[in-house]
């Protein structure tokens, strides 16, 4: 069993791994944190968990060389997709696509923010590939009536497409410390399980986060599995953290951030019935408690009752009205 079906497991030798460290890459809390899993053996590397901020995380992280080999096989061409926001991955993008029905996923996080409606709409996706997902979003915003127009920022390698929608405006930076300005909507889905600097990436997201805007992130929750069927395949070094909602419903005070958390729950299905019909329904079942649980149980609660969903997503939203006018 695998936690995603984008990305496979790889061993790595020694030198391809830092060297072990004391504090939490999440929180930089030093206390020593709780053992999970092994995510791989000779050399060990194990999934370590941090009892201050909730954050479960490899012991020894992948070195820049070791990530940078890894991800390389997975850049590959990508054809014109056609008018922005109607790309499914499985009729041809790139592999830096995570996300199978990108509309499906624009309206869960339309449904999300009813609260942003902006004139004119910023939005920051970290981590976005080639931009399907964050070009659907806008279109959905725009179909509501949310927005007249609507800025896309792609920070990630992979070139942006470009929009057919004169009012949707997409541009790509390579990294996150090339983004300047801030966003109504800032997007972290399925990527910050991947960064080994994890508290560093969060915090400088949150603050690209404008006071009456929204952060959204999708990420693993596979901990529970991993501590009960030692064979589960977290696909290290591809994922380097596993976060559930013992980190997720306490971001806002390991962080200081001036946000709540507007929803926080097992996340939606990544793949669709028509392109994996059996790992879809099987994660649609597991994740049906979780998702009972979550619309009964509001609130800041670390530990669910069901934890076995295997991805978690968490809507934070920035308290104070917009800096900039609609």
């Amino acid at each position: 069993m695998r936690a995603t079906p984008f990305h496979t497991s790889q061993h790595l030798d020694d030198d391809a791994l830092e060297s072990p460290g004391d504090a939490c890459p999440a929180c930089d809390a030093s206390h020593p944190r709780r053992h999970i899993a092994w995510l791989q053996r000779e050399p060990d590397v194990a999934l370590l968990r941090c009892d201050d901020c909730g954050a479960s995380s490899a012991s020894r992280m992948p070195t820049g060389a070791a990530l940078e080999a890894y991800y390389a096989r997975y850049y590959v061409a990508a054809r014109d997709p056609g008018p922005a926001g109607d790309t499914d991955p499985s009729d041809g993008g790139t592999a830096s696509v995570t996300f199978d029905e990108p509309v499906r996923f624009a309206r869960m996080l339309a449904d999300a923010t009813p609260w942003i409606h902006r004139g004119a709409l910023r939005v920051l996706d970290f981590g976005g590939g080639d931009g399907t997902l964050a070009a659907a979003v806008a279109s959905e915003l725009l179909a509501r009536g949310r927005a007249a127009a609507v800025d896309v920022t792609i920070a990630d390698p992979t070139p942006a497409r470009p929009s057919y929608d004169a009012r949707i405006v997409v541009s790509s930076v390579p990294s996150l410390d090339d983004v300047v300005g801030h966003f109504d909507l800032v997007i972290a889905s399925a990527i910050l399980e991947h960064i080994p600097a994890l508290g560093a990436a969060a915090r400088a997201l949150f603050a690209r986060v404008d006071p009456g805007g929204a952060f959204y992130a999708r990420t693993p929750y596979w901990a529970p599995f991993a501590a009960l069927l030692p064979h589960v395949d977290l696909t290290f070094p591809g994922h380097v953290h596993d976060l559930g909602p013992e980190f997720w419903n306490a971001v806002t005070s390991t962080f200081g951030i001036p946000a709540d958390v507007a929803a926080s729950r097992p996340s939606i299905v990544e793949t669709s019935l028509r392109r994996a019909p059996v790992r879809t329904a099987a994660a649609t079942v597991l994740k049906a408690p979780g998702r009972l649980e979550a619309a009964l149980r509001p609130g800041a609660w670390r530990r669910p009752l069901w934890p076995w969903v295997g991805g978690w997503e968490v809507v934070l939203r920035f308290h104070g009205a917009p800096e900039r006018p609609a």
